[in-house]
Order: structure tokens, then sequence, then C-alpha cells
């Protein structure tokens, strides 16, 4: 198969959502699989709508970027740029972009990938879509339907987005496709890899926080639950890689790793070495579409500790591959529940062993690159 990745921005930037556009170009070419891509596409540049946007900002008035005349924008640029390629190719897969696709012109198949639906992520309130008027939030539903009435497939990374999806497009069922990210810690751990560390009550306890958004990852909660575990006699420590926007009252406890990019490639040894020394992946979050760190950590048969929030009940098996406990959970019961798993090293590894088991069924390159062998296939079908 040959196919073409489009993407709005640079596919070769770790920061481009996440590091996930480079990570599954790739998957493809360590795959031996044929790709192109079409990349920095940036925001709409053209005379006509530079000036309009002026002009909303002047008058205070919301930018227009999800719109049909933007997807309209978006479509010519990409119709002119798909006639300038002389290859052919089996797929488009367009990674996180359906606004651009309700005009794009083209007898192959067309993909689009992303966590969840951008009503979706308004409805749970998600950094940057949140506050949408009514107005914008109509032209949001409107460009992503179309979007989505043009492709072949939706896929999306969970059940949870799939049927939150549906809500929205009851008519458009038979368009979503489930397709899981992929860790991106690449090549993914082997067995020499993996976390070895046993649990004890006797010994330090460590934990890993990861989170750019203090405030929705719960970053308080977390060190709240450090505390509470101090206090009941557990001798527990953790990393913080983010950026914390409280005082750390008792640093002994703590050690803050700040400006560390983990989509970064040259980052990558140094938090492998991190999380082969961590005995517990903690992250509160209050919300999340995905949650590819949780993923990452299971890879190294690190269990989590979180909430079961949105997506986070399917990544996170709550007693399988680490505690997801609902969001009002108070920290004495999470540190109840952590508890049990140190005084129960059994337990704790049966947990561990449930976590790699779970990764290697779900999340692996190798099971990304065979879900889009299973969607091409599904595609032939149809057709």
């Amino acid at each position: 198969m040959k196919i073409l990745l489009i993407v709005r921005d640079d596919i070769n930037d770790a920061k481009t959502w996440s590091g996930v556009p480079l990570h599954i170009k790739r998957i493809l070419s360590d795959s031996n699989i044929d790709f192109d891509y079409i990349h920095n596409l940036g925001f709409p540049n053209s005379i006509l709508m530079k000036i309009k946007n002026r002009l909303r900002r002047i008058f205070k008035k919301e930018n227009n970027y999800y719109s049909m005349e933007t997807a309209s924008y978006y479509g010519k640029l990409i119709n002119k740029k798909l006639k300038s390629i002389s290859s052919k190719f089996d797929l488009i897969f367009v990674i996180d972009f359906i606004e651009a696709l309700p005009f794009v012109e083209t007898e192959i198949p067309i993909v689009c990938f992303t966590d969840a639906s951008y009503m979706t992520l308004n409805e749970i309130s998600y950094p940057g879509y949140q506050e949408f008027s009514d107005k914008k939030l109509k032209c949001v539903k409107e460009v992503e339907e179309a979007g989505i009435r043009r492709i072949s497939y939706f896929c999306l990374s969970t059940n949870w987005a799939i049927e939150s999806a549906e809500r929205y497009y009851p008519d458009l069922k038979n368009k979503f496709f489930k397709l899981p990210f992929s860790s991106q810690v690449y090549p993914p751990p082997t067995e020499c890899d993996y976390n070895t560390l046993e649990v004890s009550k006797n010994s330090p306890v460590n934990f890993l926080f990861i989170g750019r958004d203090w405030e929705r990852k719960g970053g308080a909660k977390a060190i709240k639950i450090i505390h509470e575990l101090n206090r009941r006699g557990i001798n527990a420590r953790l990393i913080i890689i983010g950026e914390p926007s409280e005082k750390l009252a008792k640093e002994e406890y703590f050690e803050v790793v700040r400006g560390c990019n983990i989509s970064s490639p040259e980052n990558r040894d140094y938090y492998n070495e991190i999380i082969q020394n961590t005995h517990f992946f903690l992250l509160p979050t209050k919300l999340e579409a995905f949650g590819l760190v949780f993923v990452e950590a299971m890879s190294f048969k690190v269990p989590s500790v979180t909430h079961n929030v949105n997506a986070l009940k399917e990544v996170v098996l709550n007693q399988e591959t680490g505690l997801s406990l609902p969001l009002e959970t108070t920290v004495e019961e999470f540190a109840s529940e952590i508890i049990n798993l140190i005084e129960n090293p059994s337990l704790y590894q049966e947990m561990k062993n449930k976590c790699i088991e779970d990764f290697n069924l779900k999340y692996t390159p190798k099971v990304f690159i065979q879900q889009i062998e299973r969607m091409i296939l599904s595609l032939n079908n149809k057709n």
C-alpha cells in the first residue's frame, strides 16, 4: 500500500500535535510502507482572509477558523497540491484536520485520524474548545459534519470518543472507525527496558507526574496525595516533569524537571531512565481526550494512578493496569488504594504484568499498522 499523509503544520516537528504526526511518519517508514506527505499548510493567509481576520480582531469578533469559508480555502490548497503529485496512493491519511476536508476533490479514499470530535472536545471543556459562542459552535458542527460526510472514515482513538461523536452525528455511524494511538516511545521498550522494581512499605516508593497544564492534569491533587502517603508512613517521592504553579512545601518529597519535552527524541533516554525507576505514574487529571503518557507508562510496565474521566476509563483499567477512580475520589481514598498495593506486592506485580499485556495487545506500532491495513481492506470491500 502507498499512503499520503496530510498535516496542517510541520510533520517533522515534535511539537506538532504532541509529536503524533512525526511518530506516524516514523512508523510507516520503519514498516517499509511507501508514503509521501503534504504539510506546512499553515493558517489561511489569502489577502481577503487576512483582511477579514484583521477586521474581526478590530471589532473583537470571533475568528472563523472553523467555518465553511476556511474549509473552502484549505480545499483549494490541497486540491492544487494533489494535482502536483504524480504518485498514485491507496489512501490519504489526514491527521487531526477534519476542517480541511469538505471540499477536497479526489477519488482516493480519505480518512481522518484524531482523538475526539470537536463537538466532544467542546462538551468536555477541553482547552481551546470550551468557550465557543452558540454561533461559533454552530459553525464548528457544520464544518466537522461536512468533513465527516466527505471522507471514508473518521478514525477516533476510543469507544468513548466514537459514542460521543455518534450523539452529534447519528446518521454518520458507519463513518466511525476505532484507531487507538500508538505509544510514542520508539522503538517500543523490550523486556530489557521494562521496569523491574518491586514495591515495599519499607523502601522508597517513586511516583512520576508529567503535565504542562498543572490545573487540568491535577497537579495540586498529586501533591496532596504524596503528602498524605508520607503522613501515613510511606516514603513517597514524586518527580514532576512540567511547571508546578504552586510552591512545594516539603521539597524533600519532590523533584521538578523543567523544560523537558518528552516528545523530543533527544530527551527520550533521560525520560526512559526516569520511568524505569518509577513505581507509579501519578496523574489525577480532570479531563482527557486520550492520554498518550498513560500508554507510554504502560509500555514500561508502570501502573498509572488517575481519574476514570472521558477516555481514561478505557486507557487505564481500574485494578488491572492501574487505579482509575471517579473524579470525586478524595486524596485520602487515593492514598488508601495505593497503600493497599504497596502492602500487597503480588497484586502490584500482577498489575505490572497486565500493563505490558494490554500495551502489546492495543498500543504498539505494529498494532497501529495492522489497524490501518484492516481499514484499507474494509474500504476495498466497500468498493
